[in-house]
């Protein structure tokens, strides 16, 4: 069909397009996709360039099964909706809060803490446990009297309190809504402007600073709980006193990046450039299924430096013996040193514990030497080594050396 038809079923049913036959199994399916995107630039200032954007993509994926019953009625059987949702998203409010030298962390704590706020948010909002009489019970896990039906490890209130505590927002006021409508902005802030004052026009020929903001919450899969009743909101699991949601979501991520937070790239007059470069990136995932919170850091610091000897010559022989010609190019020269520190924790939100579980200390070295005989001949020697230092017992030390010479040789026209 062409267009968009909300009424194709009955419409079917109408024309006998559809078979009788109440052991069909072929699913009736929609797909729903809904993207936003902004981009702003910015240029307040000659050289100053600023970039900012962001996004949201929502994917939903209808499915029921649409037959005739015994009696040649058709109903709708098993209706599911699933999809997945990515927005941009910003935690730069706690992205300078570190772990304790125990491993236990601050932000880790106030997820703990914001959980009853977040319960008792949840149940006030559902007017059937209001007129049930807003009961309240003991909860072993949170230690502490919750709204029954919303416990410490409920995933609604896990959900919520994750989010205030690493989006640095209050949890008294955060939409308890698991796709919100607004994307955060990210942004790219580049500025060449500093060689148009006289004394660092005089020491570098271009000083480029930049830095750089992403930040991402994504729901990889979600589904319509299929034992959610709208009319009955206080409907529990059997065997518990957990109230089923709406939907049924295995786990969340949100992840940042500094990349860099601040870089700064240096030419001087006499072909002699440097860098500088700081990255942080954090990456947190929050698993329904184990309640447990996965938090992967990294920190990097990187320092280059080149210079480009000019018109350096070499004859270069024949193989074959015919006359020798001269070549006359730049030999460029690279440094780059790496010291970058990632670590992975585990946390358990059951358990109230955390204990790293990956991650190591690195050094990497990485010189090269490159010099262009012709336009179909090039050269380059190179060493590398790479130094690992782990935080876990159960993984060693490791470096790896290497170190030679590539040769380049076009055969194209």
């Amino acid at each position: 069909m062409l267009g968009r038809r909300s009424y194709i079923r009955s419409l079917a049913v109408d024309n006998d397009w559809l078979t009788r036959d109440s052991l069909l199994n072929r699913a009736f399916a929609k797909k729903f996709t809904e993207t936003f995107s902004y981009k702003i630039n910015l240029e307040p200032l000659p050289g100053l360039r600023i970039d900012i954007n962001a996004d949201r993509t929502y994917a939903l994926n209808f499915q029921e099964y649409f037959r005739a019953d015994s009696m040649g009625v058709f109903q709708s059987f098993s209706p599911t909706e699933t999809g997945n949702f990515s927005m941009s998203y910003g935690m730069w409010t706690t992205s300078f809060v570190k772990a304790r030298s125990d491993e236990s962390s601050e932000l880790f704590d106030k997820l703990l803490t914001n959980r009853i706020q977040i319960a008792e948010r949840l149940a006030y909002s559902n007017a059937k446990w209001v007129d049930e009489g807003e009961r309240f019970v003991y909860d072993s896990v949170g230690q502490d009297f919750y709204p029954r039906g919303y416990g410490a490890i409920s995933p609604q209130v896990v959900l919520y309190s994750f989010l205030s505590a690493y989006g640095g927002k209050n949890p008294k006021t955060i939409s308890l809504n698991p796709f919100p409508k607004t994307p955060i902005p990210n942004w790219t802030v580049n500025y060449n402007g500093l060689t148009q004052i006289p004394f660092i026009q005089r020491l570098f020929k271009t000083v480029n600073v930049t830095h750089a903001y992403r930040s991402a919450y994504s729901i990889n899969t979600w589904r319509t709980n299929v034992d959610y009743d709208p009319e009955n909101t206080t409907k529990t699991y059997r065997n518990s006193d957990m109230f089923i949601p709406k939907y049924d979501i295995g786990q969340v991520t949100i992840s940042e990046q500094f990349a860099p937070l601040i870089g700064v790239d240096l030419g001087l007059h006499n072909s002699l450039t440097a860098r500088v470069e700081y990255k942080k990136q954090r990456n947190l995932t929050l698993s329904f299924i184990n309640n447990q919170l996965t938090e992967v850091v990294g920190d990097e610091i990187i320092i280059g430096a080149g210079y480009r000897l000019r018109n350096l010559s070499f004859i270069v022989s024949s193989l074959t013996g015919g006359n020798a010609t001269r070549a006359s190019n730049d030999l460029i020269l690279k440094l780059d040193l790496g010291f970058r520190t990632d670590k992975t924790t585990l946390r358990r939100i059951d358990e109230q514990n955390s204990q790293v579980s990956a991650g190591q200390r690195k050094i990497n070295i990485y010189v090269t030497a490159d010099y262009t005989f012709s336009n179909r001949l090039s050269m380059q020697a190179y060493f590398r080594r790479d130094m690992s230092d782990p935080f876990v017992s159960s993984q060693f030390k490791n470096s790896n050396t290497a170190g030679g010479i590539t040769m380049r040789f076009s055969l194209a026209q």
